[in-house]
């Protein structure tokens, strides 16, 4: 990696494990996993956002695909511990969680977002840009139903 894109990793870690910090205090474990999914998807749309703008010879094209990559890396652990932590509630003989189930679909949403908005810059099809849209509209009909 790149030293802009490890700040940009490092401050998406960073930013990211503060709000956990402060509402594992105060809630359960469904409302951290919330929030980062709000925190990733607010990151993936200013990203979408940007590219849409400027095209995608407007934007610095390895900076951006590292600063995807980066993002999609932090969408699967999202993923991956919203599913382990839902697995431990059933283990412990309770109810399956609806918000990290939520998390989990939202996740994999963001991910085909973030996928698609990197084929749109390696390919300059604007069909895959009508892809990464079409994703987000599906996270934030999962975040309206969370």
């Amino acid at each position: 990696m790149t030293v802009p894109v490890r700040r940009i990793f490092l401050l998406l870690i960073v930013g990211l494990l503060l709000p956990v910090c402060v509402l594992a205090q105060s809630g359960g474990p469904e409302s951290v996993f919330r929030s980062q999914l709000i925190e990733l998807h607010s990151k993936a749309v200013a990203l979408l956002d940007r590219v849409e703008k400027s095209g995608t010879r407007g934007v610095p094209r390895q900076q951006t695909l590292e600063e995807i990559f980066a993002l999609v890396r932090l969408v699967h652990r999202l993923q991956e511990e919203a599913g382990a932590t839902d697995l431990q509630f059933m283990q412990r003989g309770e109810s399956s969680s609806k918000t990290l189930l939520l998390v989990q679909q939202a996740s994999i949403s963001v991910d085909g977002m973030l996928s698609v908005l990197s084929y749109y810059i390696e390919s300059d099809d604007r069909a895959f840009l009508g892809f990464a849209r079409e994703n987000n509209a599906l996270v934030w009909s999962v975040r309206k139903v969370m």
